[in-house]
């Protein structure tokens, strides 16, 4: 739906408000060019989305892997239950804010 509503924007991009954030701190946030990913992507230019914010690109691609994962499983009538102890729920905790700030870092490096 994100993607569809993108291809919509894409002519209005240059509409869109600036970020607050980079406004104030002269930093981009961690979603800055989350619009024109989504915009790309809906064009199915994947390198060039991957490019403006490489966080949001992959959060998308984990929904629609997740979207399709519970389509199929609806469809087939069977579910997927995942058990994580609490080591892998810490590890995946420590990963999701290394990507975060790996994003961040690669956005302030292109974006500035």
């Amino acid at each position: 739906m994100a993607v569809v509503a993108a291809a919509m924007v894409n002519h209005f991009l240059a509409e869109l408000p600036n970020c607050p954030f980079k406004i104030m701190t002269g930093y981009p946030c961690l979603t800055c060019g989350g619009t024109r990913c989504l915009a790309e992507l809906a064009h199915f230019s994947v390198w060039e989305s991957f490019l403006y914010n490489p966080l949001v690109f992959l959060t998308v691609l984990g929904l629609l892997f997740f979207s399709t994962t519970v389509l199929v499983g609806l469809i087939f009538k069977f579910g997927i239950k995942l058990v994580l102890s609490d080591m892998e729920k810490k590890l995946i905790r420590y990963g999701i804010i290394a990507l975060a700030a790996a994003d961040w870092i690669y956005l302030i490096a292109a974006l500035k």
